[in-house]
């Protein structure tokens, strides 16, 4: 029995990421730590929400992982004011969608239910400092059951 299903579920879809070929040939890598010098676009697989769906015996954790896509626009010019935008960091979370629909994520010690690969999508502009940046969200709802 486990107490939750978190590090499981970000160690499993690391790897599913990793293993995504058409994936990991856009981005640098994937994180859970971002180092200073990571190149762009990349892929932080981080916190996630978790609630108790255990019924009848059956451990059960019900996720909202955040894997989020960090790109920078390279179009930027005094014309220009990013109209390149999100189209590459979206490109790669509709494959990462694709590869959790395709039933690709194994998780150790827990049966996986992609109940919706889509999920949330959000965009955005995190930073006033520096407008290049582009965050494309996805945010999948798992249930993992003890196995």
């Amino acid at each position: 029995m486990s107490a939750t299903g978190s590090l499981p579920l970000q160690t499993g879809l690391v790897s599913m990421i990793r293993a995504t070929s058409p994936v990991m040939a856009i981005v640098s890598d994937v994180y859970d730590a971002v180092p200073e010098d990571a190149a762009f676009p990349f892929i932080v697989v981080g916190e996630s929400e978790e609630t108790d769906a255990s019924t009848f015996g059956q451990v059960a954790h019900d996720l909202i992982p955040d894997i989020q896509v960090w790109d920078r626009d390279g179009e930027m010019s005094a014309s220009n004011s990013g109209a390149a935008g999100f189209k590459r960091a979206i490109s790669v979370v509709d494959l990462i969608a694709g590869a959790l629909d395709g039933n690709s994520l194994s998780v150790s010690g827990h049966d996986v239910v992609v109940l919706d690969a889509r999920g949330a999508v959000e965009k955005s502009r995190p930073s006033l400092e520096d407008p290049s940046l582009r965050l494309v969200s996805l945010k999948p709802h798992i249930l993992l059951e003890d196995a």
